[in-house]
């Protein structure tokens, strides 16, 4: 993307100091709700553009956003369509988690 290729060669040959534009994390069974949920707002604390949380015990989808104070909640959706400024055409079939 464009941070990629903004990067200096240098950087783009060791460990750039780029952030993503999209992640998506899941919840797993040893994992607690409270530290995913700091992780991802320290994302977009960081400039990361959309983040999924994932949480297959309630099956919902927590949908995080810079501008946003709260993430958008989705439960039990069958997809999910990622914004299309930030990761266009990109759809994710949940179907096999729930």
């Amino acid at each position: 993307t464009a941070n990629w290729e903004s990067a200096p060669l240098a950087e783009r040959e060791a460990f750039p100091n780029l952030v993503p534009e999209f992640v998506i994390e899941l919840v797993s069974p040893s994992d607690t709700l409270s530290k995913q949920t700091a992780k991802m707002e320290e994302y977009a604390a960081n400039g990361v553009r959309l983040g999924w949380l994932i949480i297959p015990a309630t099956r919902e989808i927590h949908v995080y956003r810079p501008d946003q104070s709260e993430p958008e909640i989705h439960v039990a959706p069958l997809t999910l369509e990622a914004d299309p400024e930030v990761l266009p055409d990109f759809k994710l079939d949940l179907e096999v988690l729930w």
